[in-house]
């Protein structure tokens, strides 16, 4: 009996845990601001857990160290071409059901609007997941003239969630128990946070990119259903063989 309670207990009550696989707060800072113009920057180093950032900007720009989303800084680049990206990389060896979160404004006017998040589990070929997604200015009037979101503006000593995005990928079982997997934030258009067209693409940040995942395995419902079923009928034997 007290074995069949344990089993049901640990049906009825389990939950997934979701921990931090890594994130980037890009407050160090020091290896990417003043980086020259029309490069790809590599080897931004997480600053919790492991992984390794980089972007690609093929137009003539710069790249920077921003304002943070309620924090010193975050990572800011200008004049990015659609195509362009932000890449994470990260190994999910040991965990499942994977999610990413991460902040991101654009500078009113010429900052770009429309992304869309990709993934790869090679780094070669990539694929879209969701719909594409759009970014609010970190000026207040834009926001409100743009979309209609009255938000407070992106700024150091507040954190604001409307600027936050996430993905939630549970549904992707070909990313878990990864060696490396590979995410992007990719420039969609050349359309700016105002809705308007144009023919730059203005600054654009990123800040606390965070990918997490629940620690593997972890027993299937129906797995413990099925326990709780042979506990059961374990039990009923055992009192039958006793009368």
């Amino acid at each position: 009996m007290i074995l069949l309670g344990g089993i049901l207990a640990t049906l009825f009550t389990l939950t997934v845990k979701a921990d931090t696989i890594a994130q980037w707060t890009f407050e160090s800072g020091g290896s990417y601001t003043g980086k020259p113009q029309h490069v790809w920057l590599t080897n931004i180093v997480a600053d919790l857990g492991s992984g390794t950032a980089s972007c690609l900007q093929s137009n003539v720009g710069g790249y920077s160290a921003f304002t943070g989303n309620g924090s010193s800084r975050s990572l800011s680049t200008s004049n990015l071409a659609v195509g362009d990206f932000f890449q994470f990389a990260v190994s999910t060896i040991g965990y499942t059901n994977i999610a990413v979160s991460f902040d991101q404004t654009s500078a009113r006017i010429v900052g770009p609007r429309d992304f869309y998040f990709e993934y790869s589990e090679n780094g070669l070929t990539f694929t879209k997941f969701g719909s594409p997604y759009m970014v609010l200015s970190n000026s207040v009037s834009a926001n409100n003239e743009g979309s209609g979101l009255a938000t407070t503006a992106w700024n150091s000593t507040t954190y604001q969630s409307a600027f936050t995005k996430s993905f939630n990928l549970g549904a992707l079982t070909s990313i878990n128990n990864a060696n490396e997997i590979y995410f992007r934030l990719v420039v969609g258009d050349y359309t700016n946070v105002m809705g308007n067209a144009t023919t730059i693409n203005g600054l654009t940040a990123i800040d606390n990119f965070t990918v997490t995942g629940a620690l593997s395995p972890a027993p299937e419902p129906a797995t413990l259903a099925l326990a709780a079923v042979g506990g059961l009928a374990c039990f009923l034997a055992r009192r039958s063989k006793r009368s």
